[in-house]
């Protein structure tokens, strides 16, 4: 929590998150904003930043591991949408997305013990995943992108992960650098196993087809344990359920999707076909609601 400075302090340096750091008259360490106030420095209780390396942008799966319990989707509805009733087709079908965005972050700014920065790269989202939270920081062009997960109580700090090295594909050229950052956009915990969606936004053929990856790491080891396809995910987001994850691809003049993987080893189990690009996958109850570009879905699950 924040307060307008009333307090004698010491200045003696920069916290790990590039903000000023200083002690007050009572011995507290301290952190400083320009806006005049101040709030209790806890980064030396916080986990070292841990730089994740290039991840690879081919297909890397597992052979030795197989899931259970994976869902089969099929089609109950379908019907078009107006393009631009985003907020309509969440509230008539009762959905919500676990996220939330600076802009939403008044209350949350008020009672976190959390950075509100990480080397100086602002928040740009919060995404909740049961009983945790995945905060994503960085630049308005990504230049650098921090992960930190923590417990909802913020009593636990897990990881903070650099995954800067997860934004060019090694094809790159310097003609299509500026619009084809794969920006980390979605991620869940399951258990101990991470899953992060990193994609592009503009067309695959920008990147010579090494875009839009799903990738599962171990959260304690910080092993890779696979990574998807190309073009399996550049939905906002992606659903774990049960041994599986429901996900989507699409874009303008490119093949639209809704793939199933085996959420242990990264294959695609289930493709259906989709008639413009997935934008949302979100559960409600048994069923699976889809929204994609000028088209709703619900599928039921076998």
């Amino acid at each position: 929590m924040k307060f307008l400075f009333t307090i004698g302090v010491i200045i003696y340096g920069l916290n790990l998150f590039g903000q000023i750091r200083a002690t007050s008259e009572l011995g507290d360490q301290v952190i400083l904003y320009e806006d005049g106030t101040w709030e209790f420095d806890f980064s030396d209780n916080l986990p070292l930043i841990v730089e994740m390396e290039n991840p690879g942008f081919t297909a890397s799966l597992r052979n030795d591991v197989k899931g259970e319990y994976i869902p089969k989707l099929f089609t109950e509805s379908q019907n078009a949408n107006k393009i631009t009733d985003e907020a309509e087709w969440f509230e008539s079908n009762e959905l919500e997305l676990d996220v939330l965005y600076p802009q939403d972050l008044e209350i949350w700014y008020q009672n976190t013990s959390l950075p509100l920065t990480i080397l100086g790269f602002p928040l740009k989202k919060i995404i909740f995943s049961g009983d945790y939270q995945m905060i994503i920081y960085g630049d308005g062009d990504y230049q650098k992108t921090y992960l930190l997960i923590s417990d909802l109580t913020e009593e636990t700090i897990f990881q903070i992960l650099d995954l800067s090295s997860y934004a060019y594909s090694d094809l790159i050229d310097d003609e299509n650098i500026d619009f084809t950052k794969q920006e980390l956009h979605w991620a869940q915990l399951d258990g101990e196993t991470l899953y992060l969606s990193h994609y592009h936004r503009t067309y695959s053929k920008s990147s010579k087809g090494q875009n839009a990856y799903l990738t599962s790491i171990d959260l304690n080891s910080l092993e890779v344990l696979w990574r998807s396809q190309a073009l399996t995910n550049n939905a906002s987001n992606f659903l774990v359920y049960d041994d599986g994850i429901i996900c989507g691809y699409g874009f303008t003049a490119e093949d639209d999707f809704i793939y199933v993987l085996d959420k242990t080893n990264g294959k695609r189990v289930q493709s259906i076909p989709v008639k413009s690009g997935p934008e949302y996958i979100i559960r409600k109850e048994e069923k699976i609601y889809v929204r994609t570009y000028d088209m709703n879905y619900v599928f039921g699950i076998k």
